[in-house]
């Protein structure tokens, strides 16, 4: 009870502290973005990014960027300090990834669920809200719908993989996500795409392509807002 008033007190004072100051992005310290275009270009390297090694079951992902300076502070900010004004921006950036890794337009959009630990601190689950706002961007670029579903849910063994080394991630994620109720007809011979805020040794996204497949999806590949350098260019 305690944590989660503290959550929102939290929230209130981010909120009224948006109303009093200007917005300043978050890579350059700009006015007037929360994510400057000249940041965004200085952060665009999008490619096809394999982790190395691959792990078993890896769904073909593109990344929009590297993730340092720029990217690194913008998805840590949305995830951790609750900069919800970047949910639109970094939403756009992963419009740009689903776009280029999914041949097939109008794909069923599934983001990686937070645990139910992180979500509670972070007050709720940023890939979820990012990836609606990237929906609607895909939504707006083109004549088909792009549907969000949060198909997954986590596990009692899922732990939050931030701080875990690749060995940890591993073994953390192999049994970490299941399906939730009714999702399998949802995704029955349907092309999804996995999105997530950053792909490090691929373990995440190949236990959700797993669970995806497993649930009868036709075809699964995924976009990230960024790479780590433990990955590779293809």
């Amino acid at each position: 009870m305690l944590r989660t008033c503290a959550a929102a007190v939290g929230g209130l004072v981010r909120d009224l502290g948006d109303l009093m100051l200007p917005q300043r992005c978050v890579g350059c310290g700009a006015p007037g973005h929360a994510l400057c275009p000249w940041c965004i270009e200085r952060a665009h390297a999008l490619e096809l990014r394999y982790p190395e090694p691959v792990p078993e079951g890896f769904a073909p992902c593109v990344a929009f960027g590297d993730y340092d300076d720029v990217l690194q502070r913008a998805i840590i900010a949305v995830k951790e300090r609750g900069r919800r004004e970047l949910v639109r921006p970094l939403g756009d950036l992963l419009a740009d990834a689903v776009q280029a890794i999914v041949a097939v337009p109008g794909a069923v959009i599934v983001p990686v669920p937070s645990t139910r630990a992180a979500a509670r601190v972070r007050g709720g689950d940023h890939m979820l809200r990012i990836a609606r706002s990237t929906a609607r961007e895909l939504n707006r670029r083109t004549e088909d719908r792009w549907p969000v579903i949060a198909a997954l849910a986590t596990t009692a063994s899922s732990l939050d993989a931030t701080h875990l080394n690749r060995t940890e991630r591993l073994a953390s994620r192999a049994h970490s996500f299941t399906g939730r109720r009714g999702s399998s007809a949802a995704l029955h011979r349907r092309h999804v795409v996995i999105v997530d805020d950053v792909v490090t040794t691929g373990a995440t996204l190949s236990a959700v392509a797993n669970v995806l497949r497993d649930l009868g999806a036709l075809s699964v590949n995924a976009a990230t807002i960024a790479a780590t350098r433990r990955t590779s260019n293809r």
